[in-house]
Order: C-alpha cells, then structure tokens, then sequence
C-alpha cells in the first residue's frame, strides 16, 4: 500500500506499517513503523486528525528503487521530522543521497557503501521542509564522499 508519513493508507483510516507496506531488513525499523501506525492510528480514531490542508508526494529518483512513506500530509503545521526509508537499485559506493525540492537540498547523508539489501533512511527535518509546495525526491549523487 502507499502510506504517507503517519503509515496511513490511501484508504482513509487505514494504517499499515512492517512487511505489509515493504519487506524490512531489521526488526527494529518494523518497530518504528509499528509505534508511528499505532500512534497515528490511535490519534485518528480519537478524531485528533483532521482533513490535511495539503500533501506533497516523495518521488524515487536517480538510483533509488522506492521511498516509505510516498507522501506527505501537512496538517495546519508539520511538528515532527519525517524519516524517509529507501532502497538503492544497485550496489553503489562512495555516494551521496539527497532529498530535493524545487532545486533545493532539503537533506543530504554520505555512504560509504550502500547495497538493495539493506534499507537505509534519510531524516527531513520538520523545519526544513514546513514550506515545502513541490514533490521531494530522493536521489543518489555519486561521488559524495568527496
């Protein structure tokens, strides 16, 4: 299922985390995801979430084979950082993973060695990508340890 970064589905009320949205590698990112659904999940059927007053998607870009969540729904404000989980398409060395916006960095982290078996993630910070009105995609730059 696509999710959005509260792990709700486009299925209004629906919240889905772990192997169900994507194979994970380590038990303790199904944890995190687990904690955010349940959270999530918990607030809406307390009526704590409303309509989101926009949503931008996040987009798998140069090298990247998906993104968890694939959107992002902002609620009058965006009060927490949002975790972006990713996949390489290839064995890959020596890189640079960026989120983009608009042509601008929103967050970037080095790798020395990134492999499609492992999931790795990247931290948008809540502050950074408040304003943010355009599709985020996440792309390898190779030769970002440079």
């Amino acid at each position: 299922p696509i999710v959005d970064n509260m792990m709700q589905t486009t299925k209004k009320g629906v919240f889905a985390c772990g192997n169900v949205v994507h194979v994970n590698d380590l038990v303790d990112n199904v944890t995190i995801e687990s904690q955010l659904a349940g959270k999530y999940a918990a607030s809406y059927s307390q009526g704590k979430i409303g309509r989101p007053c926009r949503q931008i998607d996040i987009i798998p870009g140069k090298g990247i084979r998906y993104v968890v969540p694939q959107r992002i729904k902002f609620y009058q404000e965006l009060h927490s950082d949002v975790t972006i989980y990713y996949r390489v398409k290839e064995p890959m060395t020596n890189i640079k993973i960026q989120a983009v916006s608009g042509g601008e960095i929103l967050a970037e982290a080095k790798r020395v060695r990134s492999n499609p078996g492992e999931m790795e993630h990247i931290k948008l910070k809540a502050e950074k990508i408040k304003d943010v009105l355009q599709d985020i995609k996440i792309n390898v730059v190779e030769g970002g340890l440079q």
